[in-house]
């Protein structure tokens, strides 16, 4: 396994946040400073969904917090914008979309 070219495709890890502090499913978001955010299940060891988000020259992900429903999550810039997202799961495994609310100059 090359682990520095995954280093180099998503940047280094500024969060991991869990929906739930005790949770029968392991499910975190793991946020990249380029903006890559993967959806990764800790039970199977695998990434769910990679969701990318557009971010201005320079901008960087900052912090996360992923909500207790597992389909809400907010996540901070180095700009000082702060990202409501939301996923639109269909048959609770399958993403069919991710919607982003930007709030700028915060």
């Amino acid at each position: 396994m090359n682990f520095q070219s995954s280093f180099e495709d998503n940047g280094p890890v500024v969060f991991v946040i869990s929906n739930k502090t005790a949770s029968k499913r392991l499910v975190r978001v793991v946020g990249f400073a380029n903006g890559v955010i993967k959806r990764v299940s800790f039970d199977s060891l695998s990434v769910q969904h990679v969701l990318k988000v557009d971010m201005m020259t320079g901008e960087q992900l900052t912090c996360g917090y992923y909500c207790e429903n597992e389909l809400n999550f907010v996540f901070g810039t180095n700009y000082g914008s702060v990202f409501f997202a939301n996923l639109s799961i269909k048959n609770r495994t399958r993403i069919e979309y991710a919607t982003y609310c930007r709030i700028t100059n915060l």
